[in-house]
């Protein structure tokens, strides 16, 4: 009898513990992506352990009991930066679970680097692009961080936003932050970026990509930057004592 008790017991737990979550990440261009750690979390938010997708995008989390989950999930990019794509909560499991999600924590949506005609001593204005396509419907405050230069130094010209410039973006929405850009003298250069979001804990980063070729003016020289506003110095635990150059911000898309 003890015997049969034991077996039946065993066999309840192993029902409860033996459900399997496929956990998939798609990228912004709707691709599986690789390398996305996934902090898994139980009901009441406690550890469920840390899981990474495969190649497939893929991250197969078995020995699970039976009953809902929560998440978060990050990437790390090509420049180190680790960024977070997004978070979501009560993801139902029983038996084999598939479960597909795209990051959608606000990004870097594109810019008007490819349309510009830039000339020595001409002012530009130059627009990047950030998108809030969070899945939560929240509403998050962003600024982004942008270095320009012609060796690819972070040394060189440095422009952010100070945390009392957050943009607050809508689910759905777009935001477009300009600044007035004015070369002194021909050069290929490069840019680089982080669009960090404003949390429980101050600052964190969304989306970075490391340095690019942003646009050709022609041979070695000096820069010169024509901002439209003043120059500030600030200091930032996250993004550290850095000579700020404020950015102007209008809406971009209110659909």
């Amino acid at each position: 009898m003890k015997t049969k008790l034991l077996v039946f017991l065993f066999a309840i737990t192993m029902q409860f513990v033996n459900a399997q979550l496929n956990f998939k990440v798609l990228n912004s261009d709707g691709n599986p992506q690789e390398g996305v750690e996934i902090q898994l979390y139980d009901s009441g938010w406690g550890d469920a352990g840390l899981h990474t997708t495969a190649a497939d995008g893929i991250a197969i989390i078995s020995g699970l009991a039976d009953g809902n989950y929560h998440y978060d999930m990050h990437y790390t990019e090509t420049d180190g930066v680790k960024s977070q794509w997004g978070w979501g909560a009560d993801i139902a499991v029983a038996g084999t679970t598939d479960f597909e999600v795209t990051r959608n924590y606000p990004m870097y949506s594109g810019d008007n680097l490819s349309g510009l005609g830039l000339n020595v001593g001409s002012a530009s204005t130059i627009d990047f692009n950030v998108t809030n396509s969070d899945i939560n419907g929240e509403e998050i405050s962003t600024l982004i961080e942008v270095w320009i230069s012609k060796d690819k130094s972070e040394a060189d010209f440095h422009y952010t936003m100070t945390e009392d410039e957050l943009v607050a973006i809508t689910s759905g929405n777009s935001n477009t932050f300009n600044l007035d850009f004015t070369p002194s003298v021909d050069g290929e250069y490069f840019w680089k970026a982080v669009v960090w979001a404003n949390g429980r804990n101050g600052l964190f980063a969304t989306d970075s990509f490391d340095w690019t070729s942003a646009f050709s003016v022609g041979t070695l020289g000096v820069e010169k930057f024509a901002l439209n506003n003043t120059i500030k110095v600030f200091p930032n635990p996250v993004i550290g004592d850095k000579i700020a150059y404020k950015l102007t911000t209008n809406d971009f898309d209110k659909g």
